[in-house]
């Protein structure tokens, strides 16, 4: 009878605070039948702590899982598994969310399930007020570990102040005496511990992570460039070893630091006479007035990472990294490789270690570049914009009241970034290009960035609007100052047909235009070696192999001007010049010029893959892989799409199964998947990936 009561009795549904649960059955085919006493005391126990605290009761696996929400709303959890012989054997494994008190505790034992219950209550009320107190230091300031505190959590790490923090760890014994560290260079710290405590009766004087500039505060290794490392048992190791050097003061993993000397032997002879290549001066030259910088950088995957490029002045870029000294306005016109001096312009000698060529670009242009393009602009009726790439689309659907001829030498548009398929959607590419307000051909300096024509006027003085003509399969043959005789020009647009044209363009196809002003936007052409000092060249630029090295020594160079003679053909990465690669390339350079050891070369993760995040007439655009089935040989691959008017468009590359590149119009959520196809190389065959439908994530488990 008692049986097929517990038996019955485990089959209902049972209420808990209002919600109907159903306890796990104990009682099926395959179960142990266990003893009455074992049931009877398991109900008895359950109707002393109140049914409402159990949540889970699964007798199957001798596992209750108690829950209780104590006075500050918080919710506790305790795991218990029953001992199979319960009652007759004591409760000696379970699990809280409660801090460590000691072995003592966590080597009792409890005669039954209530007493374990009762405890447990007790402990949870002992530590309210450490809880309290940490929940304070979480609303109030900028927390940098552990990033999800847990109950059992008894400390805090927060930022006070840029390349110093604090850790707070609390007292069992006495919670009115926490221990506290300030860790940062000794030069911070010890101005920091005498000002102190007066801060503290003004308020709060620690920054929170919403009210401040994250970049400012160098909370990453200076080695690995990581802000959290895991050890071998996965456990978050956080940047805890800091240089007093004034220059430097960045913080490392103890691991990377030891690493990093370990694998540096010169430098326990030489510490006390000079600093470790960490904090050696770096000189910056630039042509120009401000520089440019990457800002809000976030990684989106792995690999992908978005960015804006934003300038600023010296003395503010200075005042963020204290061993930078840049020399604006200033162009270096010699080298002496065996002498390792450089002479700039206004006649200053820099003597260094090892220097990084970041020359960049130029205009890939027909004609010779002469006047005010703005007034130019301005007063056009008519233009020419030559090229098929992103910096064309974007010029040709943002100028305003004006007639414009388009010519290119494909028949489909835009297939520098996208090909045919993706021509009715977004071009993206993001050339770089330089203009000049003045008359002189020798002006240089930085590219001006991907919204470039956000900084001039982009409106002509046609009031009747603006028309578009394209011409698709054809180049500049000739052009005219003066209207050609012998050739008859082709008309189109709002203007008079007997106008008298700036300037007359003769293309291949034999047609003939005249307009007012050309705009050439055709890529760029490496700068190469403007001091001739020997470097390696090609067409392509300066080669470098895989640790940006030239052929000369200690000269590195990286962005546009390089050319990566490591890139292989069957590679998912190639160069593009674009401004996501050259961040990639700058900082791996400085890697390898900081870091490079005789004998060693490795390439870094960015370069297992291309990538390219950008926006274009509004929408998110990203790139992967061989997106346009670069170097694939036509008979070997197919391309799938998948297109939601006005919402998305996704084209994928495959290759015997595989996925080899995709383009990511709108916001598709498809990135992290794609990148890890690409890069695992999974065979793919037989499904649809492009299906809403299906789980692609499912595939990888």
């Amino acid at each position: 009878m008692f049986k097929a009561d517990v038996k019955r009795a485990f089959k209902l549904p049972i209420s808990f605070d209002g919600r109907t649960t159903t306890v796990e059955q104990c009682g099926s085919d395959s179960a142990v039948v266990r003893s009455p006493d074992f049931y009877y005391q398991i109900l008895k126990d359950a109707d002393a702590i109140g049914w409402s605290r159990i949540s889970v009761m699964n007798l199957d696996n001798l596992e209750i899982h108690f829950q209780l929400v104590d006075e500050a709303e918080r919710k506790h959890d305790l795991l218990v598994c029953i001992p199979s012989s319960y009652p007759n054997e004591e409760i000696s494994r379970w699990t809280w969310d409660l801090p460590k008190r000691g072995e003592e505790i966590e080597m009792r034992r409890y005669s039954s399930l209530q007493a374990l219950y009762d405890d447990w209550e007790l402990q949870i009320q002992s530590f309210t007020s450490y809880w309290n107190e940490l929940e304070l230091l979480d609303a109030h300031t900028w927390i940098l570990d552990p990033p999800n505190p847990r109950k059992s959590d008894l400390y805090r790490r927060f930022v006070v102040s840029p390349g110093v923090s604090a850790h707070v760890s609390l007292n069992l014994k006495d919670s009115m005496f926490p221990r506290v560290n300030l860790l940062g260079p000794e030069s911070k710290t010890a101005t920091l511990r005498a000002r102190l405590s007066l801060a503290l009766l003004d308020g709060n004087p620690f920054p929170m992570s919403e009210s401040v500039n994250i970049e400012d505060y160098n909370l990453d290794c200076g080695i690995c460039y990581c802000y959290r490392l895991c050890d071998v048992n996965e456990e978050p190791i956080l940047p805890n070893k800091t240089c007093d050097d004034t220059r430097c003061s960045k913080s490392f993993h103890e691991p990377c630091l030891f690493e990093y000397l370990r694998t540096h032997p010169e430098y326990y002879a030489t510490r006390k006479k000079k600093p470790p290549a960490k904090c050696d001066s770096v000189i910056l030259v630039s042509m120009c007035s401000v520089v440019k910088r990457v800002s809000n950088l976030r990684h989106l995957s792995k690999i992908l990472t978005s960015f804006d490029v934003i300038e600023q002045s010296a003395i503010e870029m200075e005042s963020t990294i204290p061993n930078l000294k840049i020399l604006i306005n200033t162009q270096v016109i010699e080298m002496n490789p065996q002498s390792r001096i450089a002479c700039t312009n206004n006649g200053m000698k820099i003597e260094y270690e090892k220097a990084c060529l970041c020359l960049g670009a130029r205009p890939n242009m027909p004609f010779e570049e002469k006047g005010d393009h703005n007034a130019k602009l301005a007063s056009s009726k008519r233009l020419a914009v030559i090229g098929n790439g992103g910096i064309a689309a974007e010029l040709v659907y943002s100028l305003k009241n004006v007639d414009v001829l388009w010519a290119m030498k494909d028949d489909h548009l835009i297939s520098a970034q996208e090909g045919s398929s993706t021509c009715d959607k977004v071009p993206v590419k993001r050339m770089k290009f330089s203009m000049s307000s003045t008359s002189s051909s020798n002006s240089q300096g930085a590219a001006l960035g991907p919204d470039w024509h956000s900084k001039i006027s982009i409106e002509g003085s046609n009031n009747k609007g603006k028309c578009i003509h394209i011409e698709k399969s054809t180049e500049i043959k000739r052009i005219f100052s003066a209207k050609p005789e012998h050739l008859s020009e082709c008309q189109f647009g709002n203007n008079d047909n007997n106008e008298d044209w700036n300037v007359y363009i003769e293309f291949t196809n034999g047609k003939v235009f005249g307009v007012d002003f050309i705009v050439s936007a055709t890529g760029v052409i490496p700068n190469g070696d403007t001091m001739n000092i020997g470097l390696k060249l090609t067409e392509n630029g300066i080669d470098v192999d895989e640790n940006m090295r030239t052929n000369l020594p200690f000269i590195y160079a990286a962005g546009d001007v390089c050319n990566p003679i490591w890139m292989s053909a069957s590679s998912e990465w190639f160069q593009m010049r674009l401004w996501t690669q050259a961040r990639q390339m700058g900082a791996f350079a400085g890697i390898r010029m900081a870091d490079e050891e005789e004998g060693q070369s490795y390439l870094d993760f960015c370069f297992e893959l291309f990538s390219h995040v950008t926006t274009f007439f509004g929408y998110k655009v990203i790139l992967l892989g061989l997106y346009n089935a670069q170097h694939l040989n036509q008979e070997d691959y197919e391309i799938e799409l998948r297109i939601t008017e006005g919402k998305e468009f996704v084209k994928i590359i495959k290759s015997n199964g595989r996925l080899k590149g995709a383009v990511l119009i709108g916001e598709t959520d498809l990135e992290e998947t794609f990148e890890n196809l690409i890069l695992n190389q999974l065979n793919i065959d037989g499904i649809d990936i492009l299906d809403p439908i299906v789980d692609i994530d499912d595939y990888f488990d």
